[in-house]
């Protein structure tokens, strides 16, 4: 994962299983997403495809190079960048790039994201698959908003299973939450989530800091299907879309 901690508590993560990273809305999951990614590609040289049903291709690919470069992502996307900078985001552009970490930003049909997952694999192969975020999933029949979650939970799990490969599935709390210690409980709109994931892994920051600033971020494992569960104290720079740990 690139957190050794984490890593301790989860070991490797595990072909078949869908790990679940929980939050309030804009509270760094996203950022918690693409240090992952690129720690597993840069570091370890693993294929990741991203399904971005939120930010454009082009957001997530600026945090992407924030995270790997160091050079703030708003002066990335604005191109405000000194010469040194601008060479270093030029050679991570080239680290980055397909099939190395694959970014589909056109569909939320969970019936499509299915589909194309499975002809990347036999495409290019790939080592994890990302969902950016389940609650924004839809499938095409008509269903009630938990009927939905719930289906598209149980769709994103049977990926995982039948592509064999880890899918990182992200989540959003219910806002209801407030600075409280989040629970399963406290998964949004379907208790299918907390059945389906193998692991879950809380976002906390209980001191609600402005989330432009640097500050500490509790990484709560709340749910482990396979081993221990714990928490990790952790600096998040929101600028950098990086996290680490506080030893």
């Amino acid at each position: 994962t690139g957190w050794p901690t984490l890593n301790g508590i989860l070991g490797t993560l595990r072909p078949g299983s869908m790990y679940v990273i929980a939050g309030r809305p804009s509270r760094g999951k996203s950022s918690f997403m693409v240090d992952l990614v690129q720690a597993a590609h840069i570091k370890d040289g693993k294929a990741c495809l991203v399904f971005s049903l939120e930010m454009s291709a082009q957001q997530l690919t600026d945090r992407l190079l924030a995270a790997t470069t160091g050079v703030d992502s708003r002066r990335i996307e604005h191109q405000d960048l000194t010469d040194q900078e601008e060479r270093k985001v030029n050679l991570a552009m080239g680290q980055l790039a397909p099939p190395g970490i694959w970014i589909e930003d056109k569909t939320d049909n969970i019936e499509e994201i299915e589909l194309q997952a499975q002809a990347h694999m036999l495409k290019y192969s790939c080592d994890m698959i990302v969902v950016d975020y389940l609650q924004r999933a839809f499938i095409s029949k008509r269903a009630s908003r938990y009927e939905l979650v719930t289906e598209v939970s149980r769709r994103v799990k049977s990926m995982a299973m039948k592509l064999e490969v880890p899918v990182i599935a992200l989540c959003q709390l219910r806002r209801a939450v407030g600075n409280a210690e989040p629970t399963l409980e406290d998964l949004k709109e379907s208790g299918a989530i907390e059945q389906d994931a193998d692991a879950v892994i809380f976002l906390h920051d209980p001191a609600s800091m402005p989330q432009s600033m640097p500050h500490n971020v509790k990484l709560m494992v709340g749910k482990h299907r396979y081993g221990p569960t714990g928490d990790i104290r952790m600096m998040f720079y929101p600028a950098y879309s990086k996290f680490e740990e506080i030893r």
